[in-house]
């Protein structure tokens, strides 16, 4: 374990060492990564001097070095250090330290131009200082680095010889083990065949016995299965033929009672159009009434137009009468005014008074008609406005209303047509498409029963044919060959010609369809098989209103079979 260890940090220093050399870094380039980084740490571990004003300079301590830890160095101050000029704590830095008015003006600036050279200098020297150091570190660590590559090269390559020799080793012993198993193998498969052989020729003769006393059971019990498959067959169709009757009945009465629903539902249906439809026209007489209410409405206004109408007209006469009077009474006026001017004194003097008064009159009554003009006009245009604005208002409305009564009458006529649509396209229920899926399920399941029993019956026959001709060629015997069919043998009976051909014509035909290999279980699950997928399509090709002529086809005598395109009669040979 240990050493599987050191194997793998060898390996990873052996990719860092390929690293390094592919990336080819130098020295100089290491020392010039790692310089910032020693700045950085340089003076995070110092102080500065930075200038409050102009006037005075007060040292301030960054504020990285409050947070650090007690154990570090206090910081140093650049003013405090010993030096040729300043006292190692008597010095200017505890004067700078007080409030400026406590010094003079040159003292300040003295101390403000020194301590940043000072300072500055120190840093200069202290990097000079760390500069070196690094360099030196970073070339003692490139020595180390290029002795740790070597001694690990040489490392590698000792593992790498060693792993070599284990793998040859490895390789040489695999080999030898397969050799030793293959010889082992061919050793165990040479005793297995002369085991076998012995097998083989020891349990022949047993087969032998086992096969002869198996055909003699097998027909023993074919002959029970045989006549135990004809009764079921029987007891099966009259309990289908019933439960087919009992199913049909039922469904019959399940689908009388849901048309009678049905037609209730229809009945009901029609019923709710009829209402819906009377209710429907009863609106509309009532939409209609409304629109002849709203039109005598608009007669009403449009008859109030022309009164007023009229009495502009009435009121423009007036005013033209009294423009006419107005004239007159001022055609007057002047000629008195000039008659007076020309009479004598006294006529003068006997009408001043009425000339005066005419003079102030005319004028007077000008205003007023004026006035009277002016507000007539205005009447008259506010009731213009005002009417013109109503008659808008009333025929804004009325197209609203229209507008509204034609949809809402639109609306009705549509409803009634689906209506009407929907009462002479009624589909059928949901239920009863359910329904009749579920009958036509039941039906197609039954014809299945049926078709599968069918093919049963037919693979039974098939079989005791080729058992009964498998057992005419071992024994050499004639017995009957085929279904034996009471029915068949009394037609046979009655028949005046016979029944059926020689037997040597029927030996021939069976001859071809029996196999060649004594039957066996395994054969026997082959052999229905094969039967049940050649008989799959002629099962289903019968269509389901076939199937009832299937009850009395149950007795009758079994139809011929195709193999290798020859037909083989199933018919007893001879009658017993």
């Amino acid at each position: 374990m240990n050493g599987k260890r050191t194997f793998l940090t060898l390996m990873k220093k052996y990719e860092i060492i390929q690293e390094v050399d592919e990336k080819k870094i130098t020295k100089k380039e290491i020392a010039q990564a790692m310089r910032p980084a020693v700045v950085a740490n340089y003076f995070r571990h110092t102080h500065f001097v930075l200038p409050v004003n102009e006037e005075a300079a007060i040292h301030m301590l960054p504020p990285a070095a409050s947070a650090e830890d007690p154990d570090d160095p206090p910081p140093v101050d650049a003013n405090s250090q010993p030096g040729p000029s300043m006292e190692p704590q008597h010095g200017p830095s505890k004067h700078l330290r007080q409030p400026p008015d406590f010094h003079s003006a040159m003292q300040r600036e003295n101390v403000a131009e020194i301590s940043p050279r000072l300072h500055i200098a120190s840093l200069k020297e202290r990097v000079v200082e760390k500069d070196s150091y690094y360099s030196n570190e970073l070339e003692r660590s490139q020595t180390n680095a290029d002795r740790d590559i070597l001694e690990l090269r040489r490392k590698l390559d000792k593992l790498d010889l060693q792993y070599q020799e284990q793998i040859e080793k490895l390789v040489d012993k695999h080999e030898k083990e397969i050799d030793s198993l293959n010889e082992d193998a061919e050793r165990k498969v040479q005793q297995l065949e002369q085991n076998w052989q012995l097998q083989m020729s020891s349990t022949r003769a047993t087969l032998e016995l086992v096969k002869e006393q198996m055909e003699r059971d097998a027909q023993s019990r074919l002959e029970a299965a045989g006549e135990k498959h004809r009764n079921q067959l029987a007891m099966q169709w009259e309990q289908l033929l019933e439960e087919k009757e009992k199913a049909l009945e039922v469904e019959v009465e399940k689908h009388r009672g849901q048309l009678d629903k049905m037609k209730q539902e229809l009945e009901h249906a029609v019923k709710a159009r009829n209402i819906r439809e009377s209710e429907l026209l009863e609106t509309i007489e009532q939409l209609r009434a409304q629109l002849d209410g709203q039109s005598t409405t608009i007669s009403d206004l449009e008859g109030n137009v022309d009164l007023l109408e009229g009495g502009m007209q009435v009121l423009n006469q007036q005013i033209t009468t009294q423009s006419h009077e107005m004239t007159k009474v001022q055609q007057q006026a002047a000629i008195r005014i000039s008659d007076g001017s020309a009479g004598p004194a006294m006529a003068a003097k006997g009408s001043h008074f009425p000339a005066a008064l005419s003079v102030f009159l005319i004028p007077f009554f000008s205003e007023r008609d004026a006035t009277r003009e002016a507000e007539l006009h205005r009447r008259l245009g506010e009731l213009a406005t005002k009417h013109a604005g109503q008659q808008k208002q009333w025929q804004a409305q009325m197209c609203q209303m229209q507008e509204a009564a034609q949809k809402k009458i639109n609306h009705l006529l549509q409803l009634l047509e689906e209506s009407h649509q929907q009462c002479e396209n009624c589909k059928s229920r949901q239920e009863d498409t359910q329904l009749i899926a579920d009958l036509r399920k039941i039906v197609s399941e039954k014809d299945r029963e049926l078709a599968s029993l069918t093919e049963e019956k037919r693979f039974y026959q098939i079989e005791l044919v080729n058992r009964e001709t498998n057992n005419n060629r071992l024994f050499n015997s004639q017995p009957i060959v085929g279904v034996m069919d009471a029915l068949q043998h009394r037609w046979c009976k009655g028949s005046s010609g016979g029944c059926a051909p020689s037997n040597k014509a029927n030996s021939k035909q069976i001859t071809l369809v029996t196999s060649s290999h004594l039957p066996s279980p395994v054969s026997d699950s082959v052999v229905q098989r094969s039967h049940s997928m050649d008989l799959q399509e002629l099962v289903f090709s019968v269509p389901s209103d076939r199937c009832q002529s299937l009850d009395s086809s149950v007795s009758l005598p079994l139809p011929s079979a195709n193999s290798t395109n020859n037909e083989c009669s199933l018919q007893p040979d001879t009658v017993p």
